[in-house]
């Protein structure tokens, strides 16, 4: 266990894979460090249900529905439930208790409902506590940057969009193509970038950041454009945060697409999920539905290699 990091909140199995060390192993350093195991589980667990009633004012009776949402049965929750707020859990005589009570985090997850949750992952995760990108390949309407997101700040210097006079802080987005897909100008360590999602028919009215894109093909091409441009100007272990549809055409998905562009050049580190509030419940029989309703889109995150695969 030495240099890796005990979790008192993760099953055995799961901190195993986690930590990557054998279970017998972690079962070894709990009995060697005499930790109350045990004691551990009932503090998270009482946690887990204070917070729960802080958060949503409860003073009514714990339900089974509470229960599953905790991950929970309704008797243990019953249980701490009607703990009074000084009541605490008892350390097991002879043992140290490895938890220490308030002290619960969320949860980061790889599925949200919202962009600003899956920006303020990444930017916890993996941003080492940055403010801003280096550069953002897709500035738009700027989106990535208002609402609860004003943490992330735009980068100053650092903003381009494939055509930047539609862009509302015009004086301050560059073209993209000035940046080089060709030759190498490695300037950035944090790069973001939001190329065009869908496909619309011709003389249909879309965002006016991008030409209209009407097939597949398009997409991929600008797709490509904003992976030579990553490969080109992003350093050596430098974040590279690519949003992509959940598109297919034929047998093949756009994923498979962005990994034959860059596969060699970066290694992906976490893919996060967004899905679509706005899904369709129900859809007029107008004709035969080939394939599932695509509900989410994706953040990939990726880090840039030291030297390109097979070098």
């Amino acid at each position: 266990m030495t240099g890796r990091k005990y979790q008192p909140a993760v099953p055995i199995s799961e901190m195993s894979k986690m930590i990557g060390v054998k279970e017998s192993t972690i079962r070894k350093y709990i009995k060697e460090n005499k930790i109350d195991r045990r004691g551990d589980n009932a503090r998270i667990k009482l946690d887990k249900v204070r917070d729960y009633k802080a958060q949503h004012k409860y003073t009514r009776y714990p339900s089974a529905a509470i229960a599953r949402e905790l991950g929970m049965s309704y008797n243990t929750l019953k249980k701490y439930w009607n703990f009074k707020s000084k009541d605490e859990i008892a350390t097991e005589f002879g043992k140290a208790a490895a938890y220490v009570q308030g002290t619960l985090e969320d949860t980061i997850s790889s599925v949200a409902y919202d962009v600003d949750t899956i920006l303020q992952s990444i930017h916890t995760l993996y941003m080492k506590g940055l403010d801003k990108f280096d550069a953002d390949l897709t500035y738009g309407k700027g989106t990535f940057y208002k609402g609860k997101n004003m943490f992330l700040e735009p980068p100053k210097g650092g903003l381009f969009d494939m055509y930047p006079k539609n862009c509302p802080l015009t004086k301050d987005v560059q073209a993209l193509s000035i940046l080089p897909t060709d030759k190498f100008d490695l300037k950035f360590n944090s790069v973001i970038a939001d190329p065009p999602h869908h496909i619309q028919k011709k003389g249909t009215k879309g965002d006016n950041n991008y030409n209209m894109l009407d097939s597949y093909d398009d997409i991929c091409k600008a797709y490509r454009t904003i992976s030579q441009i990553a490969i080109h100007t992003i350093k050596a272990h430098g974040i590279f945060v690519l949003t992509a549809p959940a598109l297919m055409n034929a047998d093949e998905s756009i994923l498979e697409k962005i990994k034959a562009y860059i596969a060699d050049h970066f290694k992906i580190l976490d893919i996060f999920i967004l899905v679509d509030k706005n899904i369709p419940k129900k859809i007029a029989p107008t004709e035969e539905q080939p394939r599932s309703y695509k509900s989410h889109s994706y953040f990939l995150v990726f880090e840039k290699r030291e030297k390109p695969w097979g070098d």
